[in-house]
């Protein structure tokens, strides 16, 4: 996943749920009749239909799949409809690629992990930012993804 999508050795994966989206999402009291998040449903074209789609709102559905070869990204999506208007209403911020809702990043994020590839300063800088420049009390690791396990190849036998 770290090739994948990261892009780079300086790349972060922030670990949260969908709970905690979806609660920092209600505390727009407009958008909680508005918003639809789920899980992504990775299917078969040629032999699923979207019945097996358990989206509360049909009308979403065309937004909560994906090709069953992408079942490894584990992705959750969300889904706002509302006029321009109404978003401006109540303080959400349009951009061209999607909406810029205000949260509580410490409600949102349970873990940040740095990719196993990232140099030493990089990971300093994260842990810093994260914890001294923004005193947000959010556990930034280093991935673990490339240790080696404990049965390792020691060569004992």
């Amino acid at each position: 996943m770290w090739k994948i999508y990261g892009d780079s050795t300086n790349s972060i994966a922030i670990i949260s749920t969908v709970k905690q989206l979806r609660d920092c999402i209600s505390n727009y009291e407009i958008l909680r009749d508005k918003f639809e998040l789920d899980q992504v449903y990775y299917i078969d074209y040629e032999k699923d239909d979207f019945e097996i789609l358990s989206i509360k709102n049909r009308n979403y559905s065309r937004f909560f799949h994906k090709h069953k070869i992408y079942k490894y990204e584990q992705e959750v999506r969300g889904v706002i409809e509302l006029s321009e208007e109404k978003i401006h209403d109540v303080g959400i911020e349009a951009r061209s690629n999607g909406l810029c809702v205000s949260i509580n990043i410490q409600d949102m994020i349970n873990q940040i992990i740095v990719s196993p590839e990232s140099p030493t300063w990089f990971f300093k800088l994260i842990k810093s930012l994260v914890n001294s420049r923004y005193k947000h009390a959010i556990n930034v690791t280093l991935s673990e993804v490339d240790k080696e396990p404990l049965f390792g190849s020691s060569g004992d036998a």
